[in-house]
């Protein structure tokens, strides 16, 4: 319990700071590692058998997407462009490695998600933070840590204190219906408080919005993440963090939050 506690105040100790004043490099660099951290844990989560080739795909493959999605240079055109390389690329690799063709679609698949997650969708998060004006990218970056992450809190007493009917028994047992309640409360109740607080420019039904979409992507993205480990025979994607499990498993979450906070914003707003 205290490790994990003293895990999650040494992440935020590294997170928060970057975030209020580390502008947009600062973001970056935390992406960055983040990344690499996550395509490492994805590689080992698909390829258990240290399949080489299969594992440096996937971490070259998802470095390049984020990097095209992300820069000027290379944009959605350039990431997409990628992205069809990486598929090529994962054809190469089944073909050049794999005997028994049965397996072969398998293969493929895993490859082609490593591309996507976490490369694809960690790409969303140095994108909300280049928002324009720079104060506005750093406020949504925060407002979706804090849904997110209160919207697990909330999740985790509700569901804790008062759970009874189960969310998604074979994923995670432990996950119930009154938590995902719990959690959209706490998460729209954030999402307004921190839209008042920090003078973003919507009203609160718009907030209120905005907390209900971060709440369920948050939902879906641990499930997600539960389908990938239970897929495997795996507890944790990882050993990164003591008492968390590794960076998939706290990133779970903000990966799916991301994309859709960018839509809700950028795309509808």
């Amino acid at each position: 319990m205290w490790i994990r506690i003293a895990a999650g105040v040494g992440g935020l100790a590294v997170v928060l700071p970057a975030l209020l004043f580390g502008g947009v490099l600062a973001v970056d660099l935390l992406c960055w590692a983040l990344l690499v951290l996550g395509c490492l844990e994805y590689g080992r989560l698909a390829f258990p058998a240290a399949e080489a080739a299969a594992r440096w795909t996937v971490l070259l493959g998802g470095i390049a997407v984020f990097a095209a999605t992300v820069y000027p240079s290379g944009g959605i055109l350039g990431s997409g462009l990628l992205l069809t390389l990486g598929v090529a690329a994962a054809f190469v690799v089944v073909m050049a490695t794999r005997r028994d063709l049965a397996g072969a679609l398998d293969r493929m698949g895993r490859i082609v998600l490593g591309l996507v997650y976490p490369g694809l969708f960690l790409a969303w998060v140095p994108l909300l933070r280049r928002l324009e004006p720079d104060t506005l990218g750093r406020d949504v970056v925060l407002l979706l840590l804090a849904c997110i992450w209160l919207c697990d809190t909330g999740a985790y007493f509700v569901g804790r204190s008062l759970g009874r009917h189960r969310l998604a028994p074979r994923l995670s047992p432990k996950k119930t219906w009154e938590g995902a309640v719990g959690g959209l409360a706490a998460s729209v109740a954030t999402a307004v408080a921190f839209s008042r607080i920090l003078a973003l420019p919507w009203n609160d039904a718009w907030a209120v919005g905005i907390g209900g979409a971060l709440c369920g992507a948050a939902i879906v993205g641990d499930l997600a993440e539960s389908l990938l480990k239970r897929a495997v025979g795996v507890k944790d994607s990882g050993v990164f963090l003591p008492g968390h499990g590794g960076v998939l498993d706290r990133l779970d979450s903000v990966l799916f939050g991301a994309p859709i906070l960018y839509l809700v914003l950028v795309v509808l707003g």
